[in-house]
């Protein structure tokens, strides 16, 4: 549960498509961050998280150009550098 907080709150937070930001419902990014959750884990590198997170947000969103893996790797970071806290 700790991982998905962690990457919950770097995902709400990147707002990908803007849907938080228009006032969408809290919970709009939760499945894909559930997914992203159970698919990474301590040992994975920042490109590894990348990786996961632009093949989810591709399969989800449809927008392969937008989800790069390189248009994914600062929220990678970001819950990379949650992880090495906890």
């Amino acid at each position: 549960m700790v991982l998905f907080e962690l990457v919950k709150k770097s995902i709400d937070k990147w707002d990908p498509c803007g849907l938080l930001e228009i006032h969408c419902p809290d919970d709009e990014y939760d499945c894909e961050s559930k997914e992203i959750a159970n698919k990474i884990n301590f040992e994975n590198s920042v490109y590894e998280i990348a990786t996961i997170i632009s093949k989810i947000f591709t399969n989800a969103f449809n927008e392969p150009e937008i989800f790069s893996i390189k248009n994914c790797m600062e929220v990678a970071e970001k819950i990379k550098t949650l992880m090495e806290v906890v």
